[in-house]
């Protein structure tokens, strides 16, 4: 089942690689670009949150900010400006939230890596620390999930590549 899904999530992401060209010039001519597909299949919405670690490269754009109920959005990273045999490599704090009302139901921690050298890895936790995410990342696709109170669940499943990758967070009934 895992094959079916990492197939249109990288058929999504490769089509979204060229608003991110167009809407993120400087992202063209970067050695190891990534764009991050994020896909949100819940009734939440995913927020950005203080929390970052970069152990190289930066963000240069993208609608990862606030990914409403059943939207898309994306995040655009690359190695840093003026570096040399570098990639991009690091990890974000999101929380899931009642778009209503802007209660948190759970923080999670995305990790991302697309190195100058090596394959590109992406992973997400909802038990892990930044770094941790960031320590234990793996070129292959993962799964992680949490169990609501309500009995319903959510999941992300994380499917790396280059320089393409995607995330995929799906509700699921009791």
């Amino acid at each position: 089942m895992l094959p079916a899904a990492a197939a249109a999530a990288t058929k999504y992401a490769s089509a979204h690689i060229q608003n991110i060209s167009q809407d993120c010039n400087e992202l063209n001519g970067k050695a190891r670009p990534l764009d991050i597909s994020i896909e949100n299949r819940t009734q939440f919405a995913i927020q950005r949150v203080a929390g970052d670690y970069f152990d190289s490269g930066k963000i240069f754009g993208g609608n990862y900010s606030n990914i409403g109920p059943l939207q898309k959005g994306n995040l655009a990273a690359a190695n840093g400006n003026g570096t040399f045999m570098q990639g991009v490599s690091g990890a974000i704090t999101f929380s899931i939230v009642v778009p209503e009302t802007g209660e948190k139901v759970y923080d999670f921690v995305l990790g991302f890596s697309n190195p100058f050298a090596g394959s590109a890895k992406l992973r997400a936790s909802f038990s892990e620390s930044l770094g941790e995410v960031w320590d234990n990342m793996g070129s292959t696709s993962s799964k992680c999930t949490l169990l609501l109170n309500n009995g319903q669940k959510i999941e992300i499943t994380s499917f790396p590549g280059s320089p393409q990758a995607s995330l995929s967070i799906i509700q699921r009934p009791q």
